[in-house]
């Protein structure tokens, strides 16, 4: 057996770079990554089922408190529709108890342009409406925007998606009314067209979804209204609580009396729990 010389040595070494330089040479170069979608995260969340309510009015030193029963509706979404960013919020109660049938209701609705800034965040700039009302025998309030504007942030971290921002808008019709007729203790708003501030913060999870708003109408009495829902789902079971709060002066009506003086503050508290069946879901685009 004979070792084999330098110049064969090298000659085999040769060899073998050409061949590995020649099967890489031909395989295909790596696709570019996918571009990132412009469209922005989706998600639904929806709730129904029985219902329990408190409601306190507060009249100055005097409180009155009732408990009611029924029907308790919770959904809201968000995503893109033909190409715009929209998200919508809406919360009913239909009750009856100690005062009377009385009904609830906390609505939202914006859709404008969205902008992608990265894969987790987007930028939203809105325009839309919104409505939040309370009726029984004790309180009659109602707030309706119909010209508003936000300009939000949305964060998905770990398929929970974020949304908050301040809003602006014109309140065309404000109402409040507390009180019992009937006993002699009816106050009441002035009603005037309002340029209303506030904010949102909405939390959306396969498991967990809450809506909440505020809004302050700055007038020479000034009106607070807060209202939202959270709901925690487990299957197809929805276990929720709500709120709205209404908080203003207001003058002192009687019938039968000279033009009202007397401005009292006013503060109604209406919150609850409901179970039920519902879903949430997310989609990240």
């Amino acid at each position: 057996m004979t070792a084999s010389s330098p110049a064969t040595s090298a000659l085999g070494l040769l060899f073998v770079l050409t061949v590995s330089t020649s099967a890489a040479a031909q395989q295909p170069p790596a696709p570019p990554p996918p571009p990132k979608s412009a469209k922005l995260d989706e998600g639904f969340a929806l709730a129904l089922g029985a219902s329990a309510a408190r409601q306190s009015v507060q009249l100055d030193d005097a409180a009155y408190r009732s408990w009611s029963g029924g029907l308790f509706l919770y959904g809201a979404t968000f995503g893109t529709v033909f190409g715009a960013s929209m998200r919508s919020r809406l919360g009913v109660n239909l009750h009856g108890g100690g005062a009377g049938l009385e009904g609830r209701i906390g609505s939202q609705l914006y859709i404008g342009p969205g902008l992608r800034l990265s894969d987790n965040v987007a930028l939203l700039f809105h325009a839309g409406i919104e409505g939040y009302g309370l009726q029984n025998d004790e309180v009659k309030a109602s707030l309706v925007q119909l010209s508003a504007a936000e300009v939000a942030v949305a964060i998905n971290v770990e398929d929970v998606v974020v949304s908050l921002g301040p809003t602006l808008g014109l309140a065309l019709r404000t109402e409040l009314i507390a009180g019992d007729e009937d006993q002699g203790r009816r106050h009441r708003r002035m009603r005037t067209m309002d340029l209303g501030t506030g904010g949102f913060l909405d939390v959306s999870w396969k498991h967990f979804a809450f809506g909440g708003s505020f809004t302050r109408l700055a007038a020479k009495d000034p009106l607070w209204v807060v209202d939202g829902e959270a709901c925690a789902f487990v299957s197809i079971v929805a276990v929720c609580a709500f709120a709205q709060l209404w908080q203003s002066p207001a003058r002192f009506e009687q019938p039968g009396a000279p033009p009202p003086t007397q401005n009292a503050d006013v503060t109604t508290v209406y919150a609850g729990v409901a179970i039920g069946v519902g879903a949430a879901a997310n989609t990240k685009r």
